[in-house]
């Protein structure tokens, strides 16, 4: 009995500091970072209750096929943005992300692209 209570809180305290993370694909022998970025966008406190969103196409070096795409949230709390494939990604030579934050919050990523 005690066991299982230790396990809950511990899944508890792991999922109220979870990111918002997305990750698509598998680096691969011979993959190479083709761009690293960082996505910031502060939130929009003057419009109440507004989520503040930025959409974002990432080309890499414009040759490569993209064979992993890494959008690193980082606020660690939870309470991040979140990250949405809406064009292209793995396989083609670019990708267009959506970002959409919580009520009041910003948004902060690392987007990371890797292709070959």
């Amino acid at each position: 009995m005690k066991l299982s209570a230790l396990l809950v809180l511990c899944l508890a305290a792991t999922l109220a500091q979870a990111r918002n993370d997305l990750v698509i694909g598998v680096r691969q022998p011979n993959d190479f970072l083709i761009q690293r970025e960082l996505v910031q966008k502060d939130a929009d406190v003057s419009a109440l209750g507004i989520r503040t969103s930025h959409e974002r196409t990432f080309t890499g070096n414009n040759i490569s096929n993209i064979t992993m795409i890494r959008a690193l949230d980082q606020h660690d709390n939870g309470h991040g943005a979140t990250a949405q494939i809406v064009g292209g990604g793995v396989g083609f030579k670019y990708v267009t992300i959506k970002f959409k934050s919580e009520l009041f919050r910003g948004i902060d990523f690392v987007v990371e692209i890797y292709g070959k």
